[in-house]
């Protein structure tokens, strides 16, 4: 098992992948995020992913001294699973590379006409709590990386090619992009959530 999903353990959570909440999950897919998509475009959402990840370095700035690593229980944020509430600040910033990395080679299969070699599984997304010492600058480096990546080796964005999200179902190109945006945001909110629990 994971780290994560021991630390998940340990605090009395839900195992992680057991996903949203019913009533969450229905609004996420029906209303949320459909809506996120339709008026995001390409550009925008790799502006909000940039903006968001500075965002995320500036929260990391914030937290007091030696406390990056702190694992601390903070309430269940939207778009979250219970199951991530236990983590620490460089907790999240392993899951946003893992994650977004993932998210960024489907992007291009999918722009390339090309099914995705790997798919998402919430599981495997999850942080192992060994980040290095250097987590915050492997961060900035892979925010400048993803951009790279979106302008360099993106294909046809117009791309009808999908490969499916475990929540949202089928997603083109354009759909995965707007995904990675609002996940920064998502998880920029739960870095906010650990500074403050930390008193930073």
């Amino acid at each position: 098992m994971r780290a994560g999903g021991d630390a998940a353990a340990g605090a009395g959570l839900e195992a992680p992948g057991a996903g949203l909440r019913g009533w969450e999950l229905a609004l996420v897919r029906g209303a949320i995020f459909p809506f996120w998509r339709w008026t995001t475009s390409w550009v925008q959402a790799r502006g909000v992913f940039q903006r968001e990840g500075s965002r995320i370095l500036e929260e990391c700035g914030r937290l007091p001294e030696g406390r990056l690593f702190e694992r601390v229980l903070v309430p269940r944020l939207m778009g979250i699973e219970d199951s991530s509430r236990h983590w620490s600040a460089a907790m999240v910033l392993e899951h946003l590379m893992v994650a977004g990395k993932r998210m960024g080679e489907i992007i291009v299969a999918l722009s390339k006409g090309r099914e995705p070699r790997f798919l998402v599984d919430i599981r495997e997304m999850k942080p192992t709590g060994g980040a290095a010492e250097d987590v915050v600058d492997q961060f900035r480096v892979f925010l400048k990386v993803f951009e790279e990546t979106m302008i360099v080796r993106v294909g046809d964005m117009g791309s009808p090619m999908c490969a499916p999200h475990p929540w949202l179902g089928p997603l083109d190109g354009h759909g995965w992009v707007c995904l990675a945006a609002i996940h920064q945001r998502v998880h920029r909110r739960q870095v906010r959530a650990i500074r403050r629990r930390l008193g930073g």
